[in-house]
């Protein structure tokens, strides 16, 4: 195995290092048919979001349900045929741990490449791995979009927003950052998008219900730090992701940095409940799992937003559809 592909293995395993779980629910790999599989997932709650075969510890005691999350890999991957990826998966996040019969809870993220950011030398990026892409279909662009504080604005690539790699670039007055004042020195996320500033929130409203009812930002916050620096927050906020109750609405997030030339920019992968957000090519990184009951299927809505009380952004976006996976169970 390469070098390259031991530094993806290593750091996969604690790559979602924004993921905070509430409480940590029993968990592995499983014996099906007599091949060691991992555990996937079996959550009677939210059946929108589970397919696959069931399979039985070995005793019988426990049955566990196999998703495959149609882009999501189910085990590993295999790089050119010559090195194979294994990936574990993390626990998401539950306010209380359920019978383990009703809801195993895990999570399996795409595979990342992991390389030394050569522009800030104090970083690591982590991308997709670079096969993702050959799963896009169709894309729409859209150019030049203008926000003004307080709006936003539907895209329009018709209802089938399930599966989706979506490329981002925002730009934000320069000027207008350096010469106004901002009243949130010590912001860091956890207000969520309902906290505006004069430079943000701005970003996308994914999973969202065309009335809003339900929805998830992923976005950026500029807070004017100590001495009136401008830092730059990348957040995710699941304080309404769902109407349900028994699941965990926390917001996540994390300072990135921003070099003065660049503009903001973020990649999502959406495949149905994973969302999985990577800001400024890779260097912060934040996976969570949703679970709309009302923003599903035909009734789930893109947005692009500005909630900023001050500054205008301007955004740009090109957006695949994503074909799904066909697997077949493996037998001697």
């Amino acid at each position: 195995m390469d070098r390259r592909s031991m530094i993806v293995i290593m750091v996969m395993v604690v790559a979602p290092v924004m993921i905070a779980a509430q409480s940590v629910c029993p968990a592995d790999d499983f014996m099906a048919e007599g091949k060691w599989v991992s555990g996937s997932e079996l959550d009677e709650s939210f059946p929108q979001f589970t397919s696959g075969n069931r399979f039985s510890w070995p005793d019988g005691s426990i049955t566990w349900q196999r998703t495959a999350y149609h882009f999501q890999p189910r085990e590993n991957w295999m790089n050119d045929g010559t090195n194979r990826l294994p990936w574990k998966m993390h626990v998401p996040e539950l306010k209380t741990c359920i019978s383990i019969d009703d809801s195993l809870q895990l999570l399996q993220s795409i595979p990342r490449v992991v390389v030394f950011d050569n522009k800030t030398r104090s970083h690591i990026l982590q991308w997709p791995v670079e096969e993702v892409e050959r799963l896009r279909l169709n894309s729409t662009e859209f150019n030049g979009i203008k926000l003004g504080p307080g709006s936003n604005y539907t895209l329009d690539i018709g209802t089938a927003t399930d599966q989706l790699d979506i490329s981002a670039e925002f730009e934000i007055d320069k000027e207008a950052l350096e010469e106004n004042e901002d009243e949130h020195v010590n912001y860091d996320c956890w207000g969520g998008v309902a906290e505006r500033g004069s430079f943000g929130p701005f970003g996308l409203l994914v999973n969202t219900h065309p009335t809003l009812s339900e929805l998830t930002p992923i976005y950026f916050h500029i807070a004017k730090g100590t001495g009136g620096h401008p830092r730059t927050f990348f957040c995710a906020d699941k304080t309404r992701s769902s109407k349900a109750s028994s699941v965990d609405k926390e917001v996540y997030g994390a300072e990135v940095p921003v070099l003065y030339h660049e503009n903001l920019s973020m990649r999502l992968l959406i495949d149905h409940s994973v969302v999985e957000s990577f800001a400024q090519g890779g260097r912060a990184v934040i996976t969570v799992r949703i679970y709309p009951t009302e923003a599903i299927h035909e009734a789930a809505r893109l947005f692009v937003f500005n909630y900023a009380t001050d500054v205008s952004v301007v955004a740009s976006l090109k957006i695949w559809k994503m074909k799904s996976l066909s697997f077949e169970d493996y037998k001697d």
